[in-house]
């Protein structure tokens, strides 16, 4: 199956406001493993937020816009999710907006956020999807506020932010024949290994999923799967700026020179979303699993 590869920068190598991505040098650019099905080397507006210059460095809900200028919306303080078990403010892990071949979440500006609870990490049910303690939810273009959300004066744990730009078209060679068995735990571990690596522990969306643990753990009936989070992004060339959070990678995985780490998803743990149709807008499912 067809994905890609996205090209990516660390929020700490954010261009200025108002410099657009066209004047982004190759030299600056950081690539991230992630995957998409779809158009090669086309720009999809990604954040993995922690925060950045224009919101003091703390948490926010804000995209960047597909004119390539620094977007000027965010969620209603309303809608922030809370953690139904511990009661405080999740975290912002991701955010999708929608496009109309590589993430269809029904028209144009509408956008996918996923949220999980970081406040005392381990001790709510963040891995299990609707546990209260993730959030994964569209939102219209209608029910976007102008300007980069603050996040809730608690200040929850923030991740480490990184943009996708651009995106490198791959194909994992995991025959269509095989794909309705990734989603069958009894199938899943019928299927010959060579088949089963071919599933990227990575970043990606489309393809089929890389899974940890039981392939059950998928949600059923009319949910689809729509991509993966991992907890390591991955860079194919130095980036700008060194030291923490970025480290070079002396065993070059998967031809990677440098890495740095993500969201806490647990031990070596990647995060699975899922979209089911609905009215107005697509429901969402996140969980993750570890080793």
């Amino acid at each position: 199956m067809s994905y890609e590869i996205a090209t990516s920068r660390l929020d700490m190598e954010y261009p200025k406001e108002d410099v657009v991505f066209a004047e982004v040098t190759r030299d600056d650019i950081i690539t991230m493993m992630a995957v998409l099905s779809w158009i090669p080397w086309s720009r999809l507006n990604v954040i993995l937020c922690s925060g950045h210059s224009s919101c003091q460095r703390n948490s926010c809900a804000g995209t960047f816009s597909r004119t390539a200028r620094r977007h000027s919306t965010g969620i209603p303080a309303a809608r922030w999710p809370v953690c139904a078990q511990c009661g405080h403010s999740q975290s912002l892990l991701a955010q999708f907006v929608h496009h109309n071949q590589r993430l269809d979440l029904g028209r144009e500006g509408e956008m996918l956020f996923i949220f999980h609870c970081n406040h005392d990490p381990g001790m709510c049910s963040t891995w299990e999807g609707g546990s209260g303690a993730n959030a994964c939810f569209v939102l219209e273009p209608e029910d976007l506020v102008n300007g980069i959300s603050p996040i809730p004066d608690e200040k929850p744990l923030t991740e480490t932010e990184v943009l996708n730009i651009e995106w490198i078209a791959k194909d994992d060679g995991v025959p269509a024949e095989y794909v309705p068995a990734f989603f069958a735990e009894s199938e899943y571990h019928e299927l010959p290994e060579e088949i089963v690596v071919r599933a990227a522990q990575i970043t990606r969306l489309g393809g089929v999923p890389s899974w940890l643990q039981r392939a059950d753990e998928a949600p059923k009936n009319d949910w689809r799967f729509v991509f993966q989070l991992d907890n390591v992004y991955s860079y194919f060339t130095a980036p700008v700026v060194l030291g923490d959070p970025v480290h070079p990678d002396p065993d070059h995985w998967e031809g990677r020179s440098h890495y740095c780490i993500g969201p806490n998803f647990g031990d070596g743990g990647i995060g699975y979303i899922f979209l089911r149709e609905a009215t107005p807008v697509p429901q969402g499912w996140f969980f993750r699993q570890c080793l």
